[in-house]
């Protein structure tokens, strides 16, 4: 029987004391054996590093206070010791067997890269539940698997970042992330240029995790101001992106006063 393939799983983490715990806890129940996870840690000024210490012995821990996603993602895979390399985002739980899903589609398909899907938690408030209907509807999400969950396996053209596996040297032949995507778009980016290398992404249907995003209508709201501003930048560096779907979101705006109350 050959030996399992070693992953490393990299977290970046910025003032989450109320959420690392348990998406490192998520990572020490894998069941899959050769996982080794990084911890970037993006200054933070509580007790986000001391708790995922403790969830996860043996962790390893990178201080990185860059206030950058892409240049802390970036280092992150550039330290693992492993061929493949997982990212989860610190808001987020991953099922048991996670890790094991997503390798085994990637010696499958062959594929550079292989994501799953995500879910707002259920049964826990009313944002939540009417976020999860929101995205998983087609004017939510615009076809992408973004806050979706994949109904079969499939190549796709972008994988979020919060919930994804890489081939280290599909990594390296595409340069890493783009430091000029500081905090937002840096993965679709990441997806345009792996694509146009002819390199292939495919998604999972059994490797959902549980995305604890902002918790309220504001805060989500102004996260989805912060995505708008990452998605001009994208544009400009990849104008052949540009697609007739990004219209749909402000089309809607005037249906809110209808839409909202339904939900």
């Amino acid at each position: 029987m050959s030996a399992p393939t070693p992953v490393t799983v990299v977290v970046v983490a910025r003032n989450e004391a109320g959420k690392i715990a348990d998406c490192i806890r998520s990572l020490a129940a894998q069941d899959h054996p050769a996982l080794s996870v990084i911890l970037v840690d993006d200054g933070s000024t509580d007790a986000t590093v001391a708790l995922a210490c403790k969830a996860f012995p043996g962790l390893r821990v990178i201080s990185s206070p860059t206030r950058s996603i892409s240049r802390n993602r970036d280092l992150g895979w550039r330290a693992a010791d492993s061929d493949f390399v997982a990212f989860l985002d610190a808001d987020c739980i991953a099922p048991r067997h996670w890790i094991s899903a997503l390798l085994r589609a990637a010696h499958e398909t062959g594929a550079a890269a292989v994501g799953g899907g995500n879910r707002p938690p259920e049964n826990e408030s009313a944002h939540y539940t009417a976020l999860g209907l929101m995205l998983q509807s087609f004017v939510g999400s615009r076809g992408s698997i973004q806050g979706q969950i994949p109904s079969a396996g499939r190549f796709v053209e972008h994988l979020p970042g919060l919930n994804v596996l890489y081939r280290k040297d599909a990594l390296a032949l595409a340069g890493g992330f783009d430091p000029r995507f500081a905090r937002m778009g840096e993965d679709e980016d990441l997806s345009h240029r792996l694509t146009g290398l002819g390199l292939r992404l495919y998604v999972v249907a059994d490797a959902t995790v549980i995305h604890r995003q902002r918790a309220g209508l504001l805060s989500w709201a102004s996260n989805m101001r912060a995505y708008g501003r990452g998605r001009t930048w994208l544009l400009r560096r990849h104008p052949n992106a540009a697609s007739p779907l990004f219209l749909l979101p402000p089309l809607t705006i005037p249906l809110l006063p209808l839409y909202l109350p339904l939900i």
